[in-house]
């Protein structure tokens, strides 16, 4: 039964209730009062008029609260409605259009430039380091964030464009009329400008973050919405690529590239099982050491054949595993493959292929004779949160009874950062079977000295940016310093990443940075060549203290 029905039914019982209660007490009182036939009469009547003002009275009465409840429902119902349009062309967290109503803006905005002959331009806009953001605060921060941002960047619209979120931390400007290229330059160069003012989230922490934008304009990046939007996100991820926190326009070699990396990533599926990938190792070097007499005569011979100072010697302490695809029988540089690996599952089967591999070539080098040196492997996000690193490096060890202190785990601040409680617990269950814990890229993220103190961690490695800027940018020297004093502080390591000439070189040594790697003393090797690396260096020239 409808709750039409169910109401009807209602009145229809009050209305009769009370004509059942009038007719049958009304006659009864005129019974009672023997009255001759004609008073009778006219009160009979009187009891009609009254009999059929009073019903009238309640039937407009109940027709009445039928009414309001019947309004009352339809506002709700109204409301209801408008809400669930809402939600369906608006995204919840932002309030502004999604994907869907800029989808109909946009082939609105298309027809009106088919009719005029105007250009319109699409911007697919992607916050740089949001990620980060999100892994290291959590996912709060990482919503504040996105609204601050489309604050920032709606507040920078024309009267016929539209800002639209398209999904995660992309967002897409429509611009429905441009004058040409020059005009869509100047509104990105104001979006990037929106987004360059760091970001308080939380209430404590300043956030920078940048976007990289790519633009696609109509008619000659395309004549359909799909075509100017595809166009549009090739174009941003050059940018990204490029550097981040710039824009791009889109050009027509950019789906090339776009399709060479998708066939790319299915290429990389299919390396592990063709024993495509292999090892480089790069050599850790020891800055504060005294080598022994005979290592010292050893290294000296070596520099006078090559006709070299024999200044300084440092000796060889430890080596980074680096992952390389060889393809077709040519090498794929790292930074085309590893960030299609890190985007998919690959990445954890990679990981994990990398410790195997790494112990394996430990127990071939023990097998020989060779000194016992440690090898760190990198860890990445996905492979941590599989939550089953130590289980996987245990297996590894026993498979080729390698020592555990030979092997070591180098990650990022952001994967500790992400869920520090349950990082604490993994990194510890790591430690205990023996394996050194090393902590990649500092400077970078978020982590301070006093939280580090809660991970156990034996090294840490300055972000080879800092590095890279030493000699030039005093900045660079000061967090550098700042990161080699402390650390020293707390008891921990500090191995300084990428270090490429003498200048480099003396202020890492002069400040007291343990260990250094770069391609001042070598780059990245194959096992062979690896172990023909003498056991002290000298960075005369440049070059690393050996014949080559």
């Amino acid at each position: 039964m409808t709750p039409q029905i169910r109401h009807a039914l209602r009145l229809a019982a009050i209305y009769a209730f009370f004509g059942v209660l009038w007719i049958f007490f009304s006659d009864r009182v005129l019974l009672a009062m023997d009255l001759e036939p004609e008073p009778l009469t006219l009160l009979q009547t009187y009891k009609g008029w009254f009999y059929i003002l009073f019903t009238a009275v309640l039937v407009f009465l109940l027709i009445l609260q039928a009414e309001y409840r019947f309004q009352s429902t339809d506002q709700l119902f109204r409301q209801a409605d408008s809400q669930r349009k809402h939600l369906i062309h608006y995204d919840p967290l932002t309030g502004l259009p999604n994907r869907q109503l800029l989808q109909l803006r946009l082939e609105h905005a298309l027809a009106w430039a088919k009719r005029h002959r105007s250009l319109l331009a699409i911007h697919f806009i992607d916050l740089d380091r949001f990620k980060e953001v999100n892994d290291s605060l959590g996912h709060q921060a990482g919503d504040e964030l996105l609204l601050m941002a489309g604050r920032r960047l709606s507040g920078i619209l024309g009267q016929d464009d539209t800002l639209a979120r398209f999904g995660g931390d992309k967002f897409i400007l429509l611009q429905k009329t441009v004058a040409g290229p020059e005009e869509a330059a100047v509104a990105a160069q104001k979006l990037l400008a929106a987004l360059a003012t760091p970001f308080r989230v939380t209430d404590q922490n300043e956030i920078f973050v940048g976007a990289s934008i790519g633009i696609s304009i109509f008619p000659n990046d395309g004549q359909t919405a799909a075509d100017l939007l595809k166009n549009a996100e090739a174009a941003m991820y050059h940018a990204k690529e490029g550097g981040r926190n710039q824009f791009h326009f889109y050009t027509g070699l950019m789906n090339i590239d776009a399709l060479e990396r998708l066939n790319l990533e299915n290429s990389l599926r299919q390396a592990l099982a063709r024993n495509e990938l292999e090892l480089f190792y790069q050599p850790k070097i020891m800055l504060h050491a005294r080598p022994t007499t005979a290592d010292r005569q050893a290294a000296a011979a070596i520099n006078t054949a090559a006709n070299r100072d024999s200044e300084w010697h440092y000796p060889l302490v430890g080596a980074e595993a680096l992952i390389r695809w060889r393809r077709a029988g040519e090498l794929v540089p790292p930074g085309r493959f590893i960030p299609l690996a890190e985007k998919s599952e690959l990445i954890e089967q990679i990981g994990n292929w990398v410790i195997d591999e790494t112990c394996h070539q430990l127990k071939k080098w023990r097998r020989q004779g060779r000194p016992e040196l440690p090898v760190a492997v990198n860890v990445s996000a996905r492979q941590f949160r599989a939550g089953n690193l130590a289980e996987v490096i245990a297996a590894s060890l026993q498979k080729y009874q390698v020592p555990a202190h030979l092997l070591e785990l180098e990650l990022t601040e952001s994967i500790l950062m992400e869920k520090p409680e349950e990082a604490v617990d993994l990194l510890e269950a790591c430690t205990k079977l023996g394996v050194a814990v090393s902590l990649d890229d500092f400077g970078t993220g978020y982590s301070s000295f006093a939280y580090l103190s809660r991970f156990p961690i034996s090294a840490l490695k300055i972000d080879q940016s800092f590095v890279r800027d030493l000699g030039h940018r005093s900045e660079a020297a000061m967090i550098a310093d700042s990161i080699i004093g402390l650390a020293h502080q707390m008891g921990i390591v500090v191995v300084a990443e990428g270090v490429e000439n003498i200048v480099q070189l003396d202020h890492l040594r002069q400040r007291g940075c343990d260990q250094v790697q770069g391609y001042l003393f070598s780059p990245p090797l194959p096992a062979g060549d690896f172990t023909q690396l003498p056991a002290l260096f000298s960075p005369a020239r440049g070059e690393p203290g050996h014949a080559r």
